[in-house]
């Protein structure tokens, strides 16, 4: 597993050659509990077993990281620019 997954095709790439649901998990531990990233909803850190059942672990942590690489990516555009005018 490549470390961090910072765009969509690392999570395609990665989440599909990753087979243990645990390795998948850990992307969204350390997106939370390492870089304490934050999210508005915040069931996109939380997998219960209601949802595994209705939709496979995979596609919960394509749309899930994919959500979290958007904010980020939104965040480092609103600093470049707050930069850009100081």
């Amino acid at each position: 597993m490549v470390g961090l997954w910072q765009t969509e095709e690392e999570v395609q790439s990665e989440i599909s050659s990753v087979k243990a649901v645990k390795q998948k998990l850990q992307q969204i531990k350390f997106r939370k509990f390492v870089l304490q990233q934050e999210y508005d909803d915040p069931s996109v850190f939380r997998f219960s077993k209601m949802i595994k059942k209705q939709f496979p672990v995979s596609v919960l942590m394509k749309l899930n990281v994919y959500k979290l690489i958007i904010i980020l990516e939104h965040a480092i555009k609103v600093i470049d620019i707050f930069y850009e005018m100081i």
